[in-house]
This record gives C-alpha cells, structure tokens and sequence, in this order.
C-alpha cells in the first residue's frame, strides 16, 4: 500500500513521473501502517489536465491546496508503464542564477484530510531521478510536512511554538554527488532558519533507478505548562531508503508547545 513516486528532472531534462504520495498515521507503540492511509495521491485522475490548484486538490482526493500557480507550470502528468506520475522540472533559465523556488522549482501544500492534526506520521514514496541529475547546490525533493499554524522555512525560524517543517533534500556542496539527508525546521534545530539533517551512513541518491522512501516523524512531550519550556527532547525523526534505516535520531524536540501537531503534507522542490 506504500506506493509513491516522484521521478524528478535533472537541470535541463524534460521527462520524468510520479504517483501516489502516502500519508500515514502510526499511533501504537510499534510502527505500524492504519489500512486506509490518511491521504494518498492519485494522478490519473487529472491525467491530460492543465495543471492548476483545483487539479492537484482533485489528484488528493479534494483536499485543500495552497500553492503559486506561477510555479505549477514546472509539474505535469505523464503516463509511465501503465500508471501516472506526476513529473517536475527543473528550470535552468537564469543559468548560473538558477537558484530558489521562484527560479527552478515548484511547492505546495495539501490540508490533511479533515483538517486532522497528528503527533506522530509516516510520508511514504518512491523517487527516480534522470540519469542527468545535477546535484550542484543542494536543494530540495519534494515529500514532507509541516506542522503548526506557521511554515517556517523561507526566513522563519520555528521556536517550538509556531511550526515545524521536514522536507526531502540532497545536499551537493559538500558532496557534489547527492548526498542523502532530510531539511528540518524544530525547536533545538542548531543554527540559521532550518538544519541539513544528513544521512548518518555513507549513502546517496542513485540515478536513473527507482529508490523508495520512507520519513518518519513522531513528537516529543511537550512542556507541561504555557512558557515553562520545559519539554522534553525525547521526539523521533527517521529516514528509510529502500529499506535502510539512514537517519535515526531519537532525541528530537520539535516543539515546546502541546497545540502543535503535524497537520499539512509539504511539496517542496527546488535547487538552493
């Protein structure tokens, strides 16, 4: 039931595919998947469709989308053995500038379904790049969440009180041939406005194959009064590539306060 593709475009490339982003809750005290997820993506159903805000919330069951339709023309539909995917591109038209969202990429974000909130969630998917991916930059592909009433990525940095944020990255600074890792905003995060989060084993994005991936997420208690602060740093934050564990931290503390839950899937893809 895990099913979710994203095959991505590199630089200049042209093709690429995606189906069936999956959000699941887990909710005992062993991983495990609730049989029907909370969300899944399905574009077949606007296949041959311009894309726009009301068809994504039609791929995600009617769910509400926020998004720019000045980025959406870089994400289409295509047929891809039998099933559809959705493909993004990425923009090269400011050359060595081709840096940033409004340059290369696109973003949205899909309410979970009845606007439910969740301590503890698993994004599920499977991602293939072109055999021509460019990993200068670093930057950003595509699955994650948010939580709390704040995104806090672009310049806000999360508190513990307004949001928190995890997306799908590679990092190509220091390892120009894609380093695997996940860009998370939370409480403790160490520095700046979010902390590259890389993979603790020596592992990179494959090209031209199909990788799966899973992210989970579980929060950490809370304070046990407003402002105290005195949560406690006991939150999960884990990564799965083709079924190898590649983060695992245990001592997250994403948020101080209790009303902060995960409550939106994130699209987040772009180089920088």
């Amino acid at each position: 039931t895990l099913k979710a593709r994203a095959f991505l475009g590199g630089y200049t490339s042209s093709n690429v595919a995606s189906a069936n982003i999956v959000v699941l809750e887990n909710t005992g005290n062993q991983p495990r998947y609730l049989n029907p997820p909370l969300m899944v993506s399905d574009f077949a159903r606007i296949a041959n469709v311009p894309m726009s805000v009301s068809a994504l919330s039609t791929a995600y069951g009617g769910a509400a989308i926020s998004a720019s339709e000045n980025h959406l023309f870089r994400i289409s539909t295509v047929e891809r053995n039998g099933k559809h995917w959705l493909q993004q591109i990425f923009s090269h038209d400011n050359g060595e500038n081709s840096v940033g969202l409004g340059r290369t990429g696109t973003q949205y974000i899909v309410t979970l379904p009845g606007g439910q909130q969740y301590e503890e969630i698993y994004v599920s998917f499977e991602q293939e790049l072109k055999s021509d991916f460019v990993f200068s930059r670093g930057g950003k592909f595509g699955p994650g969440f948010l939580g709390g009433s704040t995104i806090t990525t672009g310049g806000t940095r999360s508190n513990g009180y307004n949001g928190i944020a995890v997306r799908n990255s590679w990092e190509g600074v220091l390892n120009p041939d894609g380093g695997i890792g996940l860009y998370v905003a939370y409480a403790d995060q160490r520095n700046g406005v979010t902390e590259d989060v890389n993979a603790t084993v020596s592992t990179l994005w494959s090209l031209a194959q199909v990788q799966r991936v899973q992210i989970r997420a579980k929060l950490n208690t809370p304070e046990t009064a407003q402002g105290r602060g005195d949560s406690r740093p006991n939150g999960i934050l884990q990564m799965w590539v083709d079924g190898a564990l590649v983060i695992d931290r245990r001592n997250m503390r994403w948020r101080h306060d209790d009303n902060l839950k995960i409550n939106r899937f994130f699209y987040s893809n772009f180089y920088g």
